[in-house]
């Protein structure tokens, strides 16, 4: 582990610290009831962990859509990695159109799918709030 510099972890173990690859783990025993994660340190969390991966994010779940709450960002995070590409038009939801423009020329000077998928995930995290 020591020569790959592999850690594992929480969120807040990895604050400050970028990985190329992350494995990120959304399993839950069957038949329990999955509480909503909506709150402002739960986003925080999310964040901190999905923004941790420079190449990949990996993503291993045994729950559903249909298992978590629309508000819960686990179902966020979810529906992302399930359908990376579903948001691929740039700047339809803004109301802002200087917000939109600036957003086509920063997506088009994306250098990778990875770099182009981040920004996409920023872009939503702007117009849901």
């Amino acid at each position: 582990m020591e020569a790959r510099r592999l850690v594992c972890g929480d969120a807040y173990a990895f604050q400050g610290d970028e990985r190329h690859v992350v494995f990120l783990s959304m399993v839950s025993a069957p038949n329990v009831r999955i509480g909503t994660l909506a709150g402002q340190d739960s986003k925080q969390r999310f964040n901190v962990a999905a923004s941790r991966a420079q190449d990949q994010l990996w993503l291993f779940h045994s729950v559903s859509l249909e298992d978590l709450s629309d508000r819960c960002v686990r179902r966020r995070l979810l529906e992302y990695c399930l359908s990376p590409y579903q948001d691929d038009t740039v700047g339809e939801r803004y109301s802002n159109p200087s917000l939109s423009a600036m957003c086509t020329t920063v997506f088009a000077r994306a250098a990778s799918t990875f770099e182009l998928r981040c920004l996409q995930a920023i872009k939503r995290a702007i117009t849901t709030g």
